[in-house]
Order: structure tokens, then C-alpha cells, then sequence
């Protein structure tokens, strides 16, 4: 039995997980155009004789953050799914008012746990150990995705940054105040001597990364019209000779303002041309870690 062509929702694979999405501006609406749909998803599994395990499927309801959202129910074969607030997509936790709250106290509880060891054997390890320990352990989740939950808002960014702060100064031994003062000395100075990047910063050259490699046709085919340069690239404009991008529109300022397409753009058109125009990702990469690292 083929799957029918004219079904409403979108089905999205990744190895052995499947994860369905559906659009509507009313959740009645959603509601049972969703559960319709599921009576032929139910009918297609028993025709290939396949089953779903309800206890492990779940659905969040994405809406606005000032939008009041009421129960909905989903159904299949007349059991429910379970509704909850967040949801685990290839290893990012996207939470229904996509805040990334929970995946960025998530990430902030993993480095946590890798910092304390840290502060354990700080006096049995030098700095150039601690520092591998650092990028091992604690870098890899800081930058895991951060181009899409990076842009999150400070408040929820701050506890990694705070750890962050913790880890250079256990690398530095800077841990204790400083003689004769009971000011904390500062961190900056730290991750410029240690050539590290804090999270805002992560998430910036990540994302110019990105863009540099969606304008160079070295992402994935989707990726390669998702930022674009002016429609006539032969007028004289200052848009042409500095090789900007052109800012998409946004539909509101709390989300758009924050998208990858959006937030992209911004950044890219802030670069000298000389940066835009390295000859290899290698050496954009070090270009930019280098540019960010200085104005420390």
C-alpha cells in the first residue's frame, strides 16, 4: 500500500526517528485535520504491517509566546498522544515558544558537570591539559547546533556564559580574587590568552560559517538559494560592490529578527569584503575566530 499522495502533513526522516508537521492558524482546525490524517497513517502502518509505539511519540504545539494555547487532543488507533512543552529534534531541545530555554539549561547542566572535574584536578594538570579537557568535553555542545538555539535571549544564554567564565578561569588558575582586592579579575583577557570564544561569539562565527558556505554552494542543495545577492549583480549599486546580501523580510520582530536567514544576512554585511572573500572555508574560519578573538 503506497502512502496517498494527498495527505496534509510532512513527514521528515532522520535515521530511525520520524517526525510529522502540520500548519494552521486555528487549533481546531489543526485538531482535526490532524487526527483525519492519522486514520490513514494508522491505515497505511496496518497495510504494511508495522505498528507505532504511542508511549514514544509525542507532539508539541509551536505558537507565539503571547498567544494563549488551550489542550489538544491527537489520536491514533483511539490512544493519545502525549502533549508536552518541548521536544527533542536531532539532539536540540525546540520548546513551544521556541526560547531554546531547555535546551540551553541542558547544555548549561552538561559543561557544569565537566567544569566541577575540572575544578577537582586543577592542581595536578597545566594549563595546556585543562584547555584540551576544555575543548573535548565542554566545546562540542557549545557548538552543536548553535547556529539555530544560539541567538536564544541573554537570559537564557547567560548560565552557559557564567560557566564558561568558571572554566578559563580553573585553565588560567585564576580561580582565587585577586591580592589585595575583591574584584574577580576579569575573564575577557582570559579567553583572549586561551584563543577561546564565548557563546555569543560561537554563535556568530558559526552562523558566518554558515553563510559562507550556503553563498559558496558548499551546504546541502537547500541551503544553496537560502541567502541571496541582489537580482542584478551588474548595476553599480554600494549593495553590488561590497557584495552584500539581500536582508529578507520578516514576518514578526520576535521570531524573524532571530532566524538564521535573518540573523545571517545581518552578519555577513557587516564583514569587509576582503574577510567575504577568503579563499577557503579554513581560511575564513581562522579569519573571523581571529577577528572576534582581538576584540577581546
Amino acid at each position: 500500500m503506497v502512502y496517498p499522495k494527498d495527505q496534509k502533513l510532512k513527514f521528515y526522516l532522520f535515521a530511525d526517528d520520524t517526525n510529522i508537521f502540520y500548519q494552521s492558524d486555528d487549533l481546531d482546525s489543526l485538531q482535526r485535520t490532524v487526527n483525519k490524517e492519522l486514520k490513514k497513517l494508522s491505515a497505511w502502518l496496518n497495510a504494511n504491517r508495522l505498528a507505532l509505539n504511542i508511549s514514544k511519540t509525542n507532539f508539541v504545539i509551536f505558537a507565539s509566546k503571547n498567544k494563549p494555547l488551550k489542550n489538544v487532543t491527537l489520536l491514533l488507533n483511539k490512544k493519545a498522544f502525549e502533549q508536552k512543552d518541548n521536544v527533542k529534534y536531532i539532539g536540540i531541545l525546540i520548546d513551544s515558544k521556541l526560547t531554546f530555554q531547555a535546551h540551553t539549561s541542558s547544555v548549561t547542566k552538561r559543561i557544569s558537570r565537566v567544569t566541577g572535574v575540572m575544578y577537582k584536578i586543577r592542581n595536578y594538570v597545566n594549563e595546556s591539559t585543562s584547555r584540551m579537557i576544555y575543548n573535548s568535553l565542554i566545546y562540542p555542545f557549545l557548538l552543536y547546533g548553535v547556529p539555530i538555539w544560539g541567538n536564544a535571549d541573554e537570559v537564557h544564554l547567560r548560565s552557559i556564559f557564567i560557566t564558561q567564565k568558571k572554566a578559563v578561569r580553573i585553565i588560567t588558575k585564576k580561580m582565587d580574587y585577586l591580592e589585595n582586592s575583591f574584584v574577580r579579575e576579569h575573564s575577557a583577557p582570559l579567553f583572549k590568552h586561551l584563543k577561546l570564544l564565548n557563546i555569543n561569539d560561537i554563535f556568530q562565527v558559526e552562523t558566518l560559517k554558515f553563510v559562507y558556505d550556503s553563498v559558496n554552494n558548499n551546504n546541502p542543495s537547500q541551503f544553496h538559494s537560502f541567502y541571496a545577492y541582489p537580482t542584478n549583480r551588474h548595476i553599480n549599486t554600494a549593495a553590488n560592490r561590497n557584495n552584500n546580501l539581500n536582508t529578507p523580510l520578516i514576518r514578526t520582530s520576535n521570531y524573524g529578527i532571530k532566524s538564521l536567514k535573518y540573523t545571517g544576512v545581518i552578519l555577513w554585511n557587516a564583514l569587509s569584503s576582503n574577510d567575504r572573500s577568503s579563499a577557503s572555508k579554513a581560511i575564513f574560519s581562522k579569519k573571523i575566530k581571529k577577528l572576534f578573538i582581538e576584540k577581546y
